[in-house]
């Protein structure tokens, strides 16, 4: 099976991995008399998980927080995570939680730092970097952060593989690794955040897509 690896602690490529909350979301779930959710608004923001392993608050990108009084299990005690979440809002700065999706986050390395084992060859190979194409819904910045919700072609077999890439002063990149016996079936959504680059005024993103090169400029 084909690895990539780094040469530094710092730059190691997490896995993407997903976090769906569900069954203990649905006693707080607000539906309308046509099957819809009232008042349902979806976004990617910080979570902040207590030492009981549940979501303690929800933190926007514009600063707004609010509290999850509704008990919802993250599988992890006393940190943060960025999640792309679909929520409503209750009376008292409360919030009701419908669903969560982790958003792999991690910032940028230079391409030179990225270690290659058993590198691959062909059109999704770029300059030894894999370059796996993705579907690219949106892409924006906020909150210090490059969001992306991106489309990713998968029939649920193995784990892709994701890392920021700093291509040159200005211009970064995302790198997709498919696992090898995972088939292009389905669209399944991606969400990823990059931490906008320190001592950078603009930066210019770009991935590869089934269309060619999709790149957007974005500025501090």
């Amino acid at each position: 099976m084909r690895r990539l690896s780094r040469t530094k602690t710092v730059c190691l490529i997490a896995s993407f991995a997903t976090l769906v909350i569900a069954s203990a979301l649905c006693g707080c779930r607000r539906e309308t008399s046509d099957g819809r959710y009232w008042g349902l608004m979806s976004d990617i923001a910080m979570l902040r998980i207590g030492s009981d392993s549940c979501v303690q608050e929800l933190i926007l990108d514009s600063g707004e927080r609010y509290e999850v009084p509704h008990r919802v299990s993250a599988g992890m005690r006393d940190t943060t995570l960025r999640c792309f979440v679909s929520y409503s809002k209750e009376e008292g700065g409360r919030v009701a939680l419908y669903s969560l999706k982790r958003a792999f986050t991690q910032a940028a390395c230079p391409a030179e730092s990225f270690k290659l084992q058993n590198a691959g060859s062909g059109e999704n190979w770029v300059g030894g970097l894999p370059r796996y194409p993705m579907k690219v819904v949106s892409m924006w910045k906020s909150g210090g952060y490059l969001n992306m919700h991106l489309g990713m072609l998968t029939t649920g077999t193995g784990k892709h593989t994701f890392a920021f890439c700093e291509d040159s002063v200005g211009c970064y990149s995302l790198l997709h690794l498919r696992p090898a016996n995972d088939m292009e079936s389905y669209t399944e959504d991606a969400y990823l955040s990059m931490p906008f680059p320190e001592g950078e005024d603009s930066v210019r993103f770009t991935v590869y897509t089934y269309d060619g090169l999709y790149s957007k400029t974005f500025y501090k």
